[in-house]
């Protein structure tokens, strides 16, 4: 806002209406950002627990179901 547009004001009462609201907007934003961190947090925290012992398991061994992968062919059908 400038001082053209609020004929009669002194100046300094609109830089300072500005600054109240903006300075109410950055409280907000603030309030904001504090609560969606907090909200992260526990999310990323909650019901995971790591089991040390499945880091170690092997793999099963796959089932291509008479597809031979290396050759990308079924194993029944002849080579050419």
């Amino acid at each position: 806002m400038l001082e053209e547009d609020v004929p009669g004001h002194d100046p300094s009462l609109v830089l300072r209406s500005q600054y109240v609201l903006v300075r109410a907007l950055l409280a907000i934003a603030m309030f904001a950002i504090v609560g969606l961190t907090v909200t992260v947090v526990i999310l990323a925290n909650a019901g995971y627990e790591a089991d040390p012992a499945a880091a170690g398991k092997p793999l099963a061994d796959i089932d291509y179901g008479g597809f031979n992968p290396s050759t990308g062919r079924p194993e029944s059908a002849p080579p050419p």
